[in-house]
C-alpha cells in the first residue's frame, strides 16, 4: 500500500519532480519556474511522499521559492508531520516560511538564506490574467490589480502571523519585510540565530 502510495505521489507531479526520498530525508529543490495552474499542489504531493514513507524525518531545502502562498501550504505539512528542517546550498523567498515550521532548524555550513518582502513573478500574474479574467470579470489588467492589492495585504498578514507563530521576531520579520522586491537581505548565522530563525 505505502508503495502504491509513493507511485501516485510521483503521478500526479511534473515530469521533473523536486521532491525525493534519501534515506530519512525529504529533499525538496525550489519548484521550478514555469508557472501551470493544472499542477499539482506542492502540499499535497509532499503528504502524499510523507505519508508513504514514515521513515522521513528532515526536509532538506534548496532553490528559490517564489510563490510565498505556497511556501506557506507547504510549510503548514511540514509542521504537521514534525519534521526538522535544514536549508543547505542558497536558499531564497519562501524557503524562509518552509525553514522556520521545522522541529528543529538547521542552515548547512556555507548556506545561505536571501530574504525579501513577499514578491509575485510578472509570469504568474500573466498567466492568473489570462486563466482567471472570465471567472472573476475583468475587463483588463486593471480589475487584477483591485483584486491583487486586496490579496497581497492578506498575505502580508498571513506570512506575519506564521512567522511570528513559530518563534521569528517581529524585529527580525519587519526587516524581511522592508526589503524591496529588487534587492535581498542575506542575514548573517548570528542574524538568523537571533531572529529566531534556525537553532544555531
Amino acid at each position: 500500500m505505502k508503495i502504491l502510495a509513493f507511485l501516485l505521489a510521483l503521478w500526479t507531479f511534473p515530469a521533473m519532480a523536486e521532491m525525493r526520498i534519501g534515506g530519512d530525508a525529504l529533499i525538496y529543490d525550489a519548484p521550478n519556474e514555469d508557472y501551470a495552474f493544472n499542477r499539482p499542489s506542492e502540499a499535497d504531493v509532499m503528504g502524499n511522499l510523507l505519508r508513504a514513507n514514515p521513515n522521513v524525518r528532515r526536509l532538506v531545502l534548496s532553490g528559490s521559492f517564489e510563490i510565498t502562498r505556497d511556501a506557506i501550504d507547504v510549510a503548514r505539512v511540514v509542521a504537521d508531520f514534525g519534521l526538522d528542517t535544514e536549508a543547505q546550498g542558497e536558499c531564497s523567498d519562501g524557503c524562509l516560511y518552509i525553514l522556520v515550521a521545522g522541529k528543529t532548524r538547521t542552515l548547512a555550513k556555507g548556506a545561505l538564506l536571501h530574504l525579501r518582502r513577499i514578491v509575485i513573478p510578472t509570469e504568474v500574474l500573466r498567466a492568473q490574467f489570462e486563466h482567471q479574467k472570465a471567472s472573476y470579470g475583468w475587463a483588463d489588467e486593471f480589475g487584477q490589480a483591485a483584486f491583487m492589492y486586496d490579496r497581497a495585504q492578506n498575505d502580508l498578514r498571513d506570512a506575519l502571523g506564521f512567522l511570528l507563530d513559530h518563534g521569528v521576531s517581529l524585529d527580525f520579520a519587519l526587516r524581511v519585510f522592508d526589503t524591496p522586491r529588487q534587492d535581498f537581505w542575506t542575514p548573517t548565522r548570528e542574524e538568523l540565530v537571533a531572529g529566531g530563525v534556525v537553532d544555531g
